[in-house]
């Protein structure tokens, strides 16, 4: 019987000797890169460039901009090329420098989470043309930064150092036209104490972590919000000033998330949730509220009521209406508005209580009492054609028109009017710049249809003048006027460079007005200089890694048009790295000894570095111990080998902070640690990992140079089955614990 069980250890005991083998490759570490296929990364002059034509892939990319910014922590820009289609989840995380990004109109997805640690960002800028996002890039489509999406009823992303976030007034006031707040949105603003509405803002959806860990919000009042009927998980997570929560009984208990409000201040002695509804209604939406939460009913439900209130909500029926809500306290009757909506279904008639109903129950300057409790009511139409106007950001917009029979009927005569615009007649299309049709204008119909009114800008219009990235003039101009551009601008600190004209787009080269020109629009425009060289033109050449004093001191100027330098220059060596070679300002390429001719501008020739790729072969081999005796239990066998290693690299054995074992790489780059342990007991473990020269070793298994090739070996019981077998033999014979090796 011994026998038979001896050969059962044994045999179990081969299966746990068993050599586990591993490879860790590193991926290249240099000024610039590759990002999965398609892509490439470059950083210059704190600025992070991405080229090429596709899609970011998560699977790769944030891994790659991970080690970027352990190298460039300096990236205060982002600047994405057009032929970028998608920006990946978690591409951006924790660049803690990043103040800008420039995002192209060939972007066409951004992940939530792909900006999430950026304290310092203060604005996003979305190129002209992008249909997926709202641009900003020049004055009349101005949105502070922000990132919304193309029709402005999302927001993407709230920059957590926007400007609109001040000292003195710490709050932001969410557009009318918002109706979801996107998840991560607003995550980390710590400015941020109060978010207020506009008059007619239908926020329906607060996505998950939309505010969470905004630690100075104080209150958030949806009073005036009655469409909100979704809240996401973790939404209001981490905010501990929190303290103030005010809404009324829309919200959807389906379209609840969990810990919404995990981490807030409602428990405090200033908490308090106002809920402008009956207890019942407040017990059936379960909002999940901190336990010993103090709730406020604002309808006589309990010791803390205060005032009675109510509202109308006025609920188009498939039109459009810019007056969403009326609101009342202490049984103040409430008037109905006056406001009619518009919808191509017909005329409006008035205001019914059922959406499928067409008997009209209000009508424009009727009264309800607050005590009667809140509504929604829905509009009525006639079901004729009708021609239906919007002022579209006017007022007065003509009555609609209704028609009898399709055929062509005459305009109204009425037009609406808009402070500081002239009105130039009707469109079918909301954002056009050009009129269709004028008032009282023949107009063909066969079916009910909406015109939007076309607006032209009185001005006076701003013109802003740019040169080397700063303000330098700010006129105005008078509408149907010529504005003579006479600025001159000098280039400040090199007399090679003369002024050529201005562009309309801060990236754009292009000279599209000259001195003396006049501009002519009746419209706002920003104006950048632009300048030539001239020469004689210069060769400034990198010889030292994170060194931009090359940019004032020229490797060599030219003595004649065409004159070529050959590049005999070496650099200074950089820990860890190979030299590659240098990059020119245009993408090309230089080995030493070339020649570079500089044409038509200066040559900038920035350091090519790739980090060495270690490769480390690890063989760790357990040698099975059948003997009883204390002294040798649980020793284990350790072979670690690591090859491509630079002078003075060491490959170690350490358990905690203490090296047991180390050897200094050969001249042919390769170490070798052979080695039996002492005795290991529970909770031991053992890491193989390759130090540089000054690299100290921690209990976090983290090289001073980042270079950190890992093997553990750790004393315990795994779960693998074979495991478990090999445990119970060697506990019930020896009462050793198990090695397992990662």
């Amino acid at each position: 019987m011994k026998k038979i069980l001896s050969l059962m250890l044994a045999v179990l005991m081969i299966f746990s000797s068993a050599a586990v083998l591993s490879t860790v490759s590193f991926a290249d570490e240099s000024n610039t890169g590759s990002l999965g296929e398609n892509l490439t990364w470059l950083f210059s002059a704190g600025t992070l460039i991405i080229s090429g034509k596709g899609e970011m892939d998560d699977r790769d990319v944030p891994e790659v901009l991970s080690d970027v910014i352990v190298n460039f922590p300096e990236i205060h820009y982002v600047d994405i090329r057009e032929g970028v289609t998608s920006i990946c989840k978690d591409c951006f995380n924790n660049f803690e420098e990043l103040e800008e990004v420039w995002i192209p109109s060939s972007v066409k997805t951004i992940d939530v989470t792909a900006f999430l640690g950026c304290p310092k960002l203060k604005s996003f800028t979305v190129a002209f043309g992008n249909k997926d996002f709202l641009p900003n890039d020049d004055i009349s489509r101005s949105t502070d930064g922000v990132l919304y999406n193309i029709d402005k009823t999302k927001i993407i992303c709230f920059p957590r150092n926007s400007s609109i976030i001040t000292k003195e007034k710490p709050s932001f006031i969410l557009p009318g036209t918002v109706s979801e707040i996107g998840d991560y949105a607003f995550e980390g603003c710590a400015g941020l104490k109060k978010i207020e509405f506009e008059t007619d803002c239908q926020l329906q959806t607060i996505g998950a972590n939309a505010f969470s860990n905004c630690t100075s919000l104080e209150s958030v009042d949806f009073t005036r919000q009655t469409d909100v009927t979704a809240i996401g998980s973790n939404a209001f997570s981490g905010c501990s000033a929190l303290t103030e929560f005010k809404f009324w009984p829309t919200l959807n208990s389906k379209k609840l998330g969990t810990d919404i409000f995990k981490g807030t201040g409602f428990t405090s002695s200033k908490g308090k949730v106002t809920f402008y509804g009956k207890k019942a209604e407040f017990n059936s939406i379960n909002l999940p509220f901190p336990s010993g939460t103090i709730v406020e009913y604002v309808n006589g439900e309990n010791e803390f009521s205060i005032i009675k209130a109510a509202y109308i909500r006025y609920n188009p029926n498939g039109g459009t209406m810019s007056h969403p809500l009326d609101y009342s306290v202490n049984a103040i009757p409430i008037t109905i508005t006056d406001v009619a909506p518009i919808s191509n279904a017909g005329r409006f008639q008035g205001w019914a209580t059922d959406p499928k109903s067409s008997q009209v129950v209000y009508r424009a300057g009727n009264t309800r009492r607050t005590e009667d409790g809140s509504i929604v009511l829905y509009a009525v139409y006639s079901n004729t054609i009708v021609i239906n106007y919007d002022a579209n950001g006017g007022t007065g917009a003509p009555t609609p028109t209704e028609v009898v029979a399709a055929g062509t009927v005459n305009l109204s005569s009425v037009t609406p009017s808009r402070a500081g615009y002239t009105f130039k007649g009707w469109s079918k299309d909301k954002n056009a710049t050009t009129a269709d049709w004028s008032a009282g204008a023949l107009f063909p119909v066969d079916k009910s249809v909406t015109l939007y009114a076309v607006w032209e800008d009185n001005g006076p219009y701003n013109l802003i003048f740019y040169s080397q990235g700063k303000e330098i003039g700010k006129y105005q101009k008078i509408k149907n006027t010529d504005f003579v551009l006479s600025l001159e601008p000098s280039y400040t600190g090199d007399s090679r460079f003369v002024f050529q004209g201005w562009s309309l787009s801060e990236n754009d080269k292009t000279v599209k007005y000259t001195k003396g020109q006049s501009y002519t629009e009746n419209k706002s425009q920003k104006f950048y200089a632009i300048y030539k060289n001239v020469g004689p033109y210069k060769v400034f050449v990198q010889t030292a890694y994170g060194d931009d004093s090359f940019k004032t001191n020229a490797y060599r100027t030219q003595s004649y048009s065409g004159e070529s330098f050959a590049i005999n220059v070496t650099p200074v060596t950089r820990d860890g790295y190979n030299f590659m070679g240098w990059i020119d300002n245009n993408g090309k390429k230089y080995q030493q000894g070339d020649s570079a001719c500089p044409s038509g501008d200066d040559l900038y020739l920035e350091i090519v570095w790739e980090k060495i790729n270690y490769t480390k072969n690890t063989t760790l081999n357990l040698l099975p111990v059948v003997q009883k005796t204390l002294r040798y239990r649980n020793r284990a066998h350790i072979v670690a080998e690591a090859s491509n290693l630079p002078a003075d690299y060491r490959l170690v054995l350490v358990n905690g902070k203490t090296i047991i074992s180390e050897t200094v790489a050969d001249s042919s780059g390769k170490a070798r640690i052979d080695i039996t342990t002492g005795e290991l007991k529970e909770g031991f473990t053992y890491i193989v990992k390759v130090l540089g020269p000054g690299d100290a070793v921690s209990e976090s298994y983290q090289g001073a140079s980042g270079r950190n090739l890992t093997s553990k070996i750790s004393v315990g019981i795994d779960d693998n089955f074979l495991w478990k077998i090999v445990a119970f033999f060697r506990q019930f014979f020896n009462g050793q614990p198990v090695v397992e090796v990662e």
